[in-house]
């Protein structure tokens, strides 16, 4: 859908403050997409891995959600799957944001993150975690979280692909406090 920045504004007041679809909007095109059921469930099940990992290593960390993401200036604006501030308060901007690909999407996501400058993008797709990291203007893949560099990446991945339950909660907890 092809949109200037004032009508993505007023899609915006239209729409208030429902989430049943997701945004992506870089000027002049607007993507809408409609998560499914499974979807929800490892996003929340990766916020939630997360805020144990945060919770267990003392790490201040603010849940952002789905927070719409946006800059008039540069003209875009995304919702993330899940999104965090590090520290104690919450800020316009995220330094983190998870994303969790299902199906192929037509706009650039990390370009639209890297505009508005989220330092971190977390991207779930095929049963592996693919940590971004900003530089300048762009996203390079690494192995380790620049936000969190004591996670052991290869055990959070681990917990991610088991079934997502409390017991699978609890079973991270109990595996960080034996490390």
């Amino acid at each position: 859908m092809r949109l200037d920045w004032s009508a993505f504004e007023q899609f915006l007041k239209l729409r208030g403050d429902s989430t049943t679809h997701r945004l992506v909007y870089m000027e002049p095109y607007l993507e809408l997409m409609s998560p499914s059921s499974s979807h929800e469930l490892i996003k929340g099940y990766i916020g939630r891995l997360l805020e144990t990992w945060a919770d267990e290593r003392a790490v201040d960390l603010v849940s952002t959600g789905e927070l719409t993401v946006r800059s008039k200036r540069d003209r875009t604006a995304i919702e993330p799957d899940e999104s965090y501030c590090v520290g104690s308060e919450a800020s316009a901007v995220p330094d983190l944001a998870i994303e969790v690909v299902w199906t192929n999407a037509m706009l650039d996501r990390l370009e639209a993150y890297a505009r508005l400058g989220v330092r971190e993008v977390w991207v779930w797709e095929a049963d592996r975690l693919r940590i971004n990291v900003l530089k300048g203007k762009r996203y390079i893949a690494t192995k380790q979280s620049r936000l969190f560099p004591t996670l052991d990446v290869a055990l959070f991945e681990q917990f991610v692909r088991k079934h997502p339950s409390p017991r699978a909660l609890r079973e991270y907890r109990a595996s960080l406090r034996a490390h």
